[in-house]
């Protein structure tokens, strides 16, 4: 599906939506070295276990349905969200959601498939079954669309938008946010990471460190990066 931009009039309703929704346009310098939260993650725990796997690469990657079903209920939820925040909400009422993540699904397959030298890793019953649990979730967003995303006075300001964050001389931290939100009503903004879970958003995982220390990490360079974009405080 065609990507939706903000028009001229969302981008004037504040300079800095517009700093920051162009900023996903730069690239990320190639010389320099650069680290993922999952890294961060990985060495804070173990930096025996970093070592293995990030350095010497002893742990190969696994394709999995649960990462595939990850990356298409993402890029069907920004497109959604692109299409409400910068079209019309009426015009994103009317997508067929189900076929946009059919859509992904088997595209993010194909492209994991090919990663793994061309081996398949789950089948039709399995992408079906997840499939039809991505429809629910998707008709239950658009049932609740007015609590979660509101439009009114807040500004779609980023999709994946890049942080790139010196952590020491020639080694960087990089990390996307998934969706950034700016209320023009009261001057704040908001960051959102998606996450995909096999066991829901419960107790625990709100209580999960891991995933509390990442949204904040986020949260700090965002606000960090006023070489890209200088936010207020």
């Amino acid at each position: 599906m065609k990507k939706i931009y903000p028009d001229k009039k969302v981008l004037k309703a504040d300079p800095l939506v517009k700093e920051v929704w162009e900023s996903k346009l730069k690239q990320s310098p190639k010389s320099n070295k650069h680290i993922s939260y999952s890294q961060l993650s990985s060495f804070s725990s173990c930096q025996r276990q970093w070592y293995l796997q990030y350095v010497k690469k002893l742990a190969p990657y696994q394709p999995s349905i649960h990462a595939t079903f990850g990356t298409a209920m993402h890029e069907t939820l920004q497109t959604y969200l692109e299409v409400l925040y910068h079209d019309k909400v009426k015009t994103a009422n009317e997508m067929d959601l189900d076929a946009l993540l059919y859509e992904n699904m088997i595209k993010a397959y194909k492209s994991t498939k090919a990663q793994n030298s061309h081996q398949h890793f789950s089948n039709e019953k399995e992408l079906t079954m997840f499939w039809i649990d991505g429809k629910h979730i998707l008709n239950y967003i658009k049932k609740k669309r007015r609590a979660y995303f509101g439009t009114k006075g807040v500004y779609l300001a980023g999709v994946e938008t890049l942080l790139y964050q010196e952590l020491r001389p020639g080694v960087k931290f990089k990390g996307f946010i998934d969706l950034v939100f700016y209320d023009a009503r009261v001057d704040r903004w908001k960051i959102v990471d998606i996450k995909t879970s096999t066991s829901g958003w419960n107790q625990f995982a709100k209580k999960d460190d891991k995933k509390i220390a990442q949204i904040l990490l986020y949260k700090k360079f965002f606000f960090q990066n006023s070489s890209t974009f200088p936010l207020r405080r």
